[in-house]
């Protein structure tokens, strides 16, 4: 992650942003689902110096990342063919973990300039017709915050 963090920051070409950042918000799903199974991992020198080194890269890849919140909003409004309600719920959580991992830290104030109400609303007015993930699709430990996974229905209550 770190590495691809680097890459997003160094490259001038949009498309090369946002290719990086689609690599880089997968690998932010599977951290945010393991840390919301094992918050005590958050507690780890391997978490915390992942933590530390990756600030100033993070703060040089919000293009790639706002590209990235960029086609999944537009996803939303193209015809779907199979499994994407489950591809936009995999991304808008992957922005979600990325987001709050970061926004409590010294970068909070680049973190807080990402907009995600735009995407948010075309979530929810896609859900209406075409929302629904199993509950047993729903990786085990996903937060009630992100409701998407449950949309159009309340998520459950937890955590």
């Amino acid at each position: 992650m770190e590495a691809t963090l680097q890459e997003i920051a160094a490259t001038p070409s949009l498309e090369a942003k946002e290719s990086g950042a689609t690599t880089l918000m997968a690998d932010f799903f599977d951290l945010g689902v393991a840390l919301a199974r094992q918050p005590e991992l958050r507690e780890s020198s391997y978490f915390l110096r992942f933590f530390e080194t990756t600030l100033g890269n993070v703060v040089d890849a919000t293009t790639g990342i706002e590209l990235y919140i960029q086609t999944t909003e537009s996803r939303c409004g193209d015809t779907w063919y199979g499994r994407e309600w489950m591809w936009i719920c995999e991304r808008r959580s992957s922005i979600q973990f990325f987001l709050d991992l970061y926004s409590e830290s010294e970068i909070s104030p680049v973190i807080q300039l990402i907009e995600i109400g735009s995407l948010d609303k075309a979530i929810r007015y896609r859900g209406q017709f075409d929302g629904f993930v199993k509950e047993s699709e729903i990786p085990e430990g996903m937060p009630s915050a992100h409701w998407w996974w449950w949309y159009p229905e309340e998520p459950p209550l937890r955590s």
